[in-house]
Parts: structure tokens; sequence; C-alpha cells
């Protein structure tokens, strides 16, 4: 019986790294060293006199730790040998684990790192920017790759080339790779993408891109088609919710190597000469006769009949709903009842307070009976000749939509029980809410669930899979009605949700029938929230990914809870994996000041911005403690407050702190929204930039900003359509931001000169 008993033989190894030691390595965070770290060796069993072994050597101060080889004799093979779990706050190591390997028979090293070895990739030819070549030569490709540092056993597994997407051979010699590219005639005058792509042994993969415009010398160049650029209308989806009017149509057209002979526009099924104007443009107005699509075709001809067509769709629209601002977002609720402490305002005494987007506080239910929807009123403050008047609060809420404010009207809140036990309560509550939000013209809906609200019954759940919400009814039918008033008003609807810690990121280390309980909610509904605004008050501390509790009213306990909704995690025991969220949808949910938040939480903006700057730009601040999981999140929506009140209570802070404080700092730094710094309908080279920047849209840009590496505005600049000299920047890495269709693209610029020269190339339709 001895023999069959399991033997544990824990040792702490002593740790010197030499050329005899069989198993040896080092554990880091990136290029630190962790020392105190246990990495644990599993041996199978080989025999009775060698039975199953764990063995644990802890981290020295340079971060190695080696094993015996006094321990590893007589065994043959390596169970597992890995990090031990639980420990090192939880952080991913690369290897995370080897496991099942033969037991090496001469020295091997084994590191663990929480960063994977990535490739690097810096692209040295094409340059510049503006490639000219004599006709019938190839261009000349070349990139240096690496490894980001060196674990001695991650290798380069493959590099390739790839000009518009088509490989191209390429040859290393060393680190650095070559290749060439042979153009057709019809490259010559467009932009074209070199494209490098780098796999590492470990599976991690990076792309570097470098973008050119190739040009032509010499005889027998070809002709170069024409270049059209869109001018307006600047939105091509226009909203004509007070009758059809004309919609002006005016693009500029240029041929580099000849002249223009004609420019048509074919919509609605007529097609015309476009009427020349002055610099090159020309002109049609264009008057809808439905609100729908219209498909139109620019086609511009040049003197040697090469032919360049432009296909675009207006989109004429009638909506009732004002949308979301396109940058940051100051958002605050509203009280509808009367506090001593915090003044009630009406919706007018809100204009020019720095506030974008207003909710109404709030919807509940009669008698808390969780399914019939009332909008929570102050009558007195709306009587004409002696009673309510309802007319006199829409053209309160309306006073703020005249101005692009949208009003959202938020159901919940301490008192707005809401339980959708049937399908019949689940039909009862939305035709409620339309009725609410079609009377009193909202622009949108929030969730703002508390207490036994969020109680769905389903403690039990470990998919969160639509499919799987069947039998837990109470919370599918909240799921399902939400879903329903979302596709009965449409996208242009705002939805948007304001749960507290305990229901979200709690649900990271206990999930249940109210620990994490409105994870499933956002799982379901990822598509049709606009705007998720964790209440980061009134809260306890809370674990994060890296296995640390913050407390709330700290710079880090901000960044840790919002980080966790990017970059998503696994849910408790459950076994789902809750996939992270666009930044774009993130909110900061702040209190406007010490009384708004009763069991604490509030946080001095200069403390705050901390937060953003970190959150946003990687900006560094003294005492961080929490380390951002990925990249920086420019495009971290804004800021959220309970309540516009409170801020602007003499007493509680100072007047007005939150929204000036905050409107001040987004001002003065990048203004994001759906930023994607790898879009690819906008294109801007070279990086690193040389003299010239080149931008190319297919639509045309209404504004540039620049902003430095700790999100400062430098520059700006409205529409334009030449070429633009900014002398005053420094050598360093900057942000670009481009407004399309009000729209907002970003791309990262590397300026290695004094002096920066900004050029549109093509702001309409360039590329195919």
């Amino acid at each position: 019986m001895k023999n069959a008993i399991l033997l544990f033989a824990w040792s702490i190894c002593a740790i010197q790294l030499n050329a005899q030691t069989l198993i040896s390595g080092e554990v880091k965070q990136g290029t630190s060293v962790v020392s105190g770290a246990q990495v644990s060796l599993v041996l199978p069993w080989t025999n009775n006199a060698h039975p199953w072994v764990s063995l644990t050597a802890t981290t020295n101060a340079q971060g190695q730790y080696s094993f015996l080889n006094s321990d590893l004799s007589g065994y043959s093979e390596i169970l597992s040998l890995k990090l031990n779990a639980g420990q090192n706050n939880n952080t991913e190591y690369f290897p995370n684990d080897i496991a099942n390997t033969p037991l090496p028979t001469s020295p091997t090293i084994y590191n663990f790192n929480s960063q994977p070895v990535t490739p690097t990739i810096a692209i040295s030819a094409p340059s510049p920017f503006n490639q000219t070549i004599t006709y019938g030569a190839s261009v000349n490709l070349e990139a240096m790759v690496d490894l980001s540092y060196d674990d001695e056993t991650t290798t380069l597994s493959s590099v390739s080339f790839k000009v518009d997407n088509v490989v191209v051979s390429s040859n290393a010699n060393g680190n650095i790779y070559s290749g060439s590219w042979s153009p057709q005639d019809s490259d010559f005058g467009d932009e074209h993408e070199f494209k490098v792509t780098a796999v590492a042994s470990n599976g991690e993969t990076v792309n570097e891109t470098f973008n050119f415009e190739l040009n032509c010398t010499g005889n027998n160049c070809p002709n170069i088609l024409p270049k059209i650029v869109a001018n307006t209308p600047s939105n091509t989806t226009i909203n004509q919710n007070e009758g059809l009017v004309p919609v002006p149509i005016q693009v500029t057209v240029t041929d580099s190597d000849g002249t223009i002979a004609s420019v048509t526009i074919s919509i609605d099924g007529v097609t015309t000469n476009m009427i020349s104007g002055a610099n090159n443009t020309y002109s049609y107005n264009f008057t809808p006769t439905n609100h729908q699509s219209y498909p139109l075709t620019i086609t511009a001809t040049d003197n040697e009949g090469g032919i360049k067509v432009v296909n675009e769709t207006l989109n004429i629209i009638d909506s009732q709903f004002v949308p979301l601002p396109s940058g940051n977002i100051i958002l605050g609720y509203t009280h509808t009842w009367e506090n001593g402490s915090a003044p009630f305002l009406y919706f007018s005494d809100m204009l020019n307070k720095n506030y974008n987007v207003v909710m109404y506080s709030f919807i509940e239910t009669v008698g808390q009976n969780g399914y019939t929807p009332s909008l929570t009123i102050n009558t007195p403050r709306y009587i004409q000749n002696g009673s309510f008047n309802s007319q006199l609060l829409k053209d309160d809420i309306q006073s703020l939509r005249d101005e692009g404010i949208p009003v959202i009207a938020s159901i919940g809140g301490q008192n707005g029980h809401v339980e959708l036990n049937t399908v019949a309560q689940k039909d009862e509550f939305v035709q409620g809410l339309i009725n609410i939000i079609d009377t009193y013209g909202f622009d949108g809906l929030d969730l703002d669930f508390e207490g036994s609200s969020m109680n769905f019954g389903a403690g039990a759940l470990t998919d969160f899979s639509y499919a799987n919400l069947s039998p837990y009814p109470k919370l599918k039918n909240v799921v399902d009605a939400f879903k329903e008033i979302k596709q009965h008003y449409g996208s242009s609807f705002i939805m948007t949700c304001a749960p507290e810690t305990f229901y979200v990121q709690v649900g990271y280390s206990t999930y249940n029938d109210r620990g994490g309980s409105f994870l499933p909610v956002i799982h379901n509904l990822r598509d049709e929230l606009d705007l998720i605004m964790v209440q980061l008050y009134n809260t306890g501390s809370v674990n994060a990914l890296n296995g640390i509790a913050y407390s709330q009213a700290t710079p880090d306990f901000l960044v840790s809870m919002s980080d966790m909704l990017i970059s998503g995690f696994n849910v408790a025991s459950t076994g789902f994996h809750f996939t992270g969220l666009p930044a774009s949808k993130i909110m900061f949910g702040l209190p406007s000041c010490p009384d708004a938040a009763p069991a604490g939480g509030y946080i001095q903006p200069t403390q705050t911005i901390k937060a953003l700057n970190y959150m946003r730009f990687g900006t560094d601040f003294a005492g961080r403690n929490y380390t951002l999981r990925g990249n920086a999140h420019p495009n971290l929506r804004g800021v959220m407050t309970w309540s516009v009140n409170w801020d602007a209570a003499q007493g509680c802070a100072s007047a007005y702190e939150f929204s000036n404080s905050y409107s001040e700092y987004f001002d003065s730094t990048l203004s994001t929204t759906d930023i994607d710094l790898e879009n690819e309908n906008v294109r801007v080279y070279p990086v690193p930039a040389g003299s010239t920047l080149n931008i190319e849209s297919k639509k045309p840009i209404n504004n540039i900003q620049l902003f430095n590496i700790n999100g400062a505005r430098v520059y700006e600049q409205q529409r334009f359509e030449k070429s633009l000299d900014i002398g005053f920047l420094q050598s360093g890495i900057y942000v670009l931001q481009i407004e399309i269709d009000k729209q907002l693209v970003y791309k990262k610029i590397i300026n290695a000169n004094q002096e920066l020269n900004i050029r549109v190339i093509n702001a309409a339709a360039n590329l195919p």
C-alpha cells in the first residue's frame, strides 16, 4: 500500500542558473524581473522509487529560478511546468504552461513573461511617400523585422510582403527583408499599400503598412486618370424632416497630366453634365422626391479619354431623434423632484452648462408592480391655469433638443422596480415605454436598474448566449423588451445603461442571482447599447483583472474597472468569457460632488483627469498601481454624473465644478468617437512623416486636428482643399483626427522633422 500512496515532495530549490542545471529560467513582466514568483514542476510516476512528485522553485531578486538536478534524477517526463495558479495577481504569463514533454537531458531554459514576444517591423522602402520611377522599372520594398526581445526560445516563423493585398516575393539578409514590385500601367497616379506581416513561432502576428503614391517619369508613361474630391454635401446622410429641399452637390476634379473634358452626374435615373465653376469645381443641385437612398455616380473624363468613376449614396432620412454627439460626452442625470440641497432645474436651465447629453430621471412602474411604466413628473413646476399642462414639460424638454442636446429617459433608480415575469408583462412594459417616448419626445432610453430589479433568478446561468436564456424568463423578458424597443425605433434611437459595479465588475469574482447579474443583459444587448456607464461610486473595493482590490474615489479604481469592460474577463466559475466592449461606448460614471454619493466615491476632477489621461493616452501618473492590459484607449467616450442638480449646488463642491472641469479638459485634448487607427477608408502616409503628410479619403474632410502624445490639441484646420504648411511641430508622435461625414477617424503620426506639410491628396473618391 505504501507504494500506491501519492508522495508529495515540496522543495524550495536554490536559485543558480548555470550550464549544469537541466531546468532553469526567469520570470518577467515585460522587461522587469519578478522576484518571489513560484514556479511549479510536476513529474509523473515513473516507478515505485520515483512516484508522482511536485517541486516548487521561487525566483530570486533577478527573477531567476532553477531546479536541482538531483531532484530530477530517475524521471523522464515533465507533466507540467508553470507558475503556480492563483499567484502573481492572476496575470497571464507566456508560455502559460509547458506540459507532457520529455524531461530535458541537457540544460534547458524555460522563461515566463507577462508579455509575449512579438515581431517588430520597420519599413524603410519605398521612400519617400510620393514614389516616382522610370516607366518599366520596379518599386523597391524593404523592411527590418526582428523580435521585441530575446527569450531564447521564440523565433520568426514567417515574413510576407503584399502590395495592394497581392503577395510579393521577398528575401532575407539577416533581419533585413527586401523585394520588388512591378506596377501595371493602371497603377500609376494612384495610392498603394505596402503591407508587411511577421509571424513569431509563438503565434504572435504583427502587421505594418506603408502607403505611397506611384508616379511615372520618362517616355511611354501611361495617361493618369482624373481625380475627384467631394466638397458637398459634407454628410451623405441628410435629415430632411421638415420637408424635401434641394441638396447642393459639388466636387473638385483635376487631371495631373492633362485637362478635364467633362464631368457628369447620374442620380435618380437622370444623367446630366455638372456645372463648371472656379478652382476646378463642378456643381449640381439635386432635389429628392422621397425619404430614401439615392445611389449616384460621378464620371470625369480627361482630354485623352481617361475615365474616373465615383459611386456614392445619398441617404435622405426623416429622423425624430437627436443623435449623440460625435465627440466626447458629458452626460448628466437630472432630478424631477424637489431637493433642498440640490435645486430643481428646468431643462432650459441646463442650456450653456456644458452638458451635451441630459438624462431624465426617472421612469418608474405603477405601484412598483414591475411592468407598468409611469413617468415621474414634478407637476407643480408645470402648472398653467391651475392644473398640470404636459405641453409645458414637452416644451421644456424640447429646449435642449432644439440646441442639439439629446434628452434620454432613464427607467429605474431607487424606486423604479422592474420585474417582467411573463411575456404579457413584457408586452405591457414595452408598449408603456413607447407611449412615454412618443408623448414627450425622448431621444433614447436608459436602463438604470437597481436593487431587487437586478435579481433575474439566473444565478445558475453558465452560458450568457441568447439561446440559453429561455429557462430564466425574467432575464429573457428584459433582454427581449429592450431589443423590441430598439427595433421599433431603429438604430437612431439611443440606448444606454448605468448599472452598479456589484452587478457588473463583481461578476469577475462572484456570479449569482445578484453579483454580476447585469452581465447577461449587457452581453445580449451589446449591439443595441450605445453607452455603458457603470456607477463607479457608492461601492466598496472591487477586484480588478490583476487580482488586486481597488477602492473607489481613486484613479486606479476608475482605470481598472473601465479596463475590465474593455478587455473582457472570465465570469467567476461559470466558464463563460464576457467579451470586451468598444471603448467608444464606455463612460466613467461619477458623482458630481461629495453629497451626491452618500456611500462615497467622489473624486476631484484633477484626480479623474489622471485616470482619463492614462486610459486615453497612456500618460503615467504618480502612484499608479494598475496597468492597462492592452494599449491606451483614446476613444474612451466621456463622463457621466449623478447629477446636474448636485453639480449646480453651491455648497456641495463649487457650482458646476463637474461640467466645467471636464468640458475644459475635453476641449483641450483629443475629442473622440469610433476611433479606428486601422480605418481602411482613410489613408495617411508616410509614417514616419517627412516634410509632407498625405491624406486620402473617400469622402470630404470637414476638419482636421493634431494632438500631441499627451492629448493636447496643437493644430486645427476646418475644410480645406489646398496644401497647408505647418512648421511649428516638434519631432515626436502625434494623433491626427479627421472629421468625415460627422464621424471621426484617427491616425497615428510619427513626425521626424521640424516642419510638417499637410496636403489633401484626395478627400472623396480616388479609392476603389
